[in-house]
């Protein structure tokens, strides 16, 4: 176990450096002495649990191929099932061991004499994970079916809290948080916490995993498991079914403990390497059934996650503002990022000035021959922010909008493209990218509703370095957010308009109140790392301006950000 940590710190110094490093083991750290006593209840909350009847008696399916699982794994597995507090369920184990391993069917045969509710099976050959998942499926009788590996373990609330999801919020998909551990659960690591459902995130990694439970009804309607995609067949599925869920809830709890040793996945994908293709093929085989032409590549040298490259066909105009008060020298450096960096036209360049003149405009744009056309706007000293930038809008002609701070230096050749494929989707609201501060540390990589009044958004992330994975790798991998920073934002037309535009009053808070309109709108705000800019200028002090925004949002600011997990806000783990 030690010289595998050297190994992972080793390697993390090489390719990440020294401040990343150190930022990641500190999180780490932070992690493992803050949430400790997080997880496990006292006995008491587990017999309330015991005590407890639902209006629904449902019955659980706990869904567990087996093959040549070694007998303590299965010993430990088969005791955290038979420790829940909700007592309906049976566990159906399918076992496709081969003949050197006979204590498996003699182990489980034993325990199924000893509590009816183990079925077991042998099957006459091994028809991998799918196929034997499959079978396990087809000997259960349950109304809901929850996936549990060999040799992993269930906490014992686990089934008592999919009941109540179930119960109480009409869910025929549920899913958990998670962590890792190999001697015992109460030692656990690496703790998962997610956001709620995320079509963006999904298609980037398979960031739900485990738990999974789901109805049967909808089992039925999208299944069996994919043999061809033995390795990702989770992700798979789990693609296949929230597609046609109608009510997904995702329980903040960590509620399953993935054992980690030598073969297992929880390690290190390059275990399997088949899982990475497959991986690819599962989100491809999505885009095709969703009509949303489009290439799935990994996100190099993260074997497990994807970036999705999609297609399209027309080229839309995009109308760059810059917005802001900064000096000239700031402004060309603005300028000159766009002009450098922008590799995608159509692209009109609309500035918006206040305190300069049509003289000194025209003496900084003289040195960007290259950016055409372009347009200065004057913005009416008599407005706020949001109406010139309204007029801005009115004036330009771009279909899809990209809003640039003066004091922004564009950083990624690709930004254009890379922000322009999400814009154009449908189901699309605001595009934003990766910003870092002057000291190449993290400014901004999507923005959290903070559910406190007197600081109601949080920048995600802020003050890592620049190379930093994030928790759970999310900076590396596209995310949907509430809300994204204004500093670089893109916005089709379209989803701009439905939305109403910027509302004047809500002042520096304009972009945030438009991401929570698009919300509303069922539109979807994306992050994505695959841009990337630095802002210069000061961190604005929003404080003080603030007080319309919470008004208006008090319910909104209140409840749980649907993407920021409440467990990651009680431990700031980014």
């Amino acid at each position: 176990m030690l010289s595998n940590l050297l190994v992972k710190t080793y390697k993390s110094l090489r390719t990440r450096g020294f401040s990343a490093t150190r930022a990641v083991i500190i999180r780490k750290l932070k992690l493992r002495r803050k949430a400790a006593n997080m997880v496990l209840p006292d006995e008491n909350v587990l017999q309330k649990q015991r005590d407890s009847r639902f209006e629904k008696k449902i019955l659980f399916s706990v869904i567990t191929p087996l093959y040549n699982t070694p007998e303590k794994f299965l010993q430990e597995m088969i005791d955290s099932v038979a420790a829940q507090t909700y007592p309906n369920w049976e566990l159906c184990l399918c076992d496709a061991s081969d003949d050197s391993h006979a204590y498996v069917g003699k182990l489980c045969k034993k325990l199924a004499g000893m509590d009816k509710r183990i079925r077991y099976e042998r099957l006459s050959k091994n028809e991998g994970i799918s196929g034997n998942t499959n079978a396990c499926i087809k000997l259960a009788t349950g109304d809901y079916f929850a996936l549990l590996d060999h040799d992993d373990l269930l906490h014992p609330s686990a089934l008592y809290e999919a009941a109540r999801a179930i119960c109480d919020e009409g869910a025929d998909f549920v899913y958990t948080d998670e962590a890792k551990f190999r001697l015992a659960m109460k030692d656990y690591f690496d703790p998962a916490y997610k956001p709620d459902f995320a079509k963006d995130d999904l298609r980037s990694c398979n960031y739900i995993c485990h738990l999974t439970v789901y109805s049967r009804k909808l089992f039925e309607l999208v299944g069996p498991y994919d043999k061809t995609k033995d390795g990702s067949q989770d992700h798979d599925m789990v693609l296949r079914m929230t597609e046609k869920a109608e009510k997904i809830v995702h329980i903040p709890q960590i509620l399953y403990f993935w054992r980690a040793h030598a073969g297992s996945v929880s390690t290190g994908v390059s275990v399997k390497p088949y899982a990475t293709q497959a991986g690819i093929d599962a989100v491809a085989a999505q885009l095709k059934r969703q009509n949303e032409p489009g290439k799935v590549e990994t996100v190099y040298p993260y074997p497990s996650l994807y970036q999705v490259r999609y297609d399209f066909d027309s080229k839309p105009l995009i109308s760059v503002i810059i917005y802001g008060d900064s000096s000239i020298p700031d402004l060309n450096r603005c300028i000159a990022s766009v002009d450098n960096l922008t590799n995608y036209y159509p692209v009109e360049l609309c500035i918006l000035q206040e305190n300069r003149s049509e003289k000194e405009m025209k003496a900084a744009m003289v040195r960007f021959p290259t950016v055409k056309p372009f347009r200065v706007i004057w913005q009416d000293q008599q407005k706020q922010d949001s109406g010139s930038l309204n007029e801005a809008v009115r004036q330009c002609q771009g279909e899809v909008l990209f809003f640039l701070n003066a004091d922004t230096e564009l950083v990624a050749e690709d930004w254009a493209k890379e922000m322009l494929m999400y814009a154009v989707r449908r189901d699309a609201g605001a595009v934003g990218m990766k910003i870092f501060d002057g000291r190449l540390r993290i400014y901004s990589a999507g923005v959290a509703l903070d559910g406190n009044e007197s600081c109601a958004l949080h920048h995600m992330h802020r003050g890592v370095p620049a190379n930093d994975l994030g928790y759970e790798a999310a900076l590396r991998h596209t995310r949907n957010v509430s809300i994204l920073a204004g500093t670089c934002f893109m916005v089709s037309r379209r989803a701009f308009e439905l939305a109403g535009g910027f509302r004047e009053e809500m002042g520096p808070y304009r972009f945030a109140d438009l991401c929570l309109r698009m919300r509303e709108q069922k539109l979807l705000n994306i992050w994505i790392p695959f841009a990337a800019a630095v802002y210069w200028g000061p961190d604005p002090c929003l404080d003080a301006d603030s007080r319309h925004f919470r008004d208006t949002w008090r319910e909104k600011l209140n409840c749980a950000d649907p993407y920021y997990n409440p467990n990651v806000k009680k431990l700031r783990v980014f």
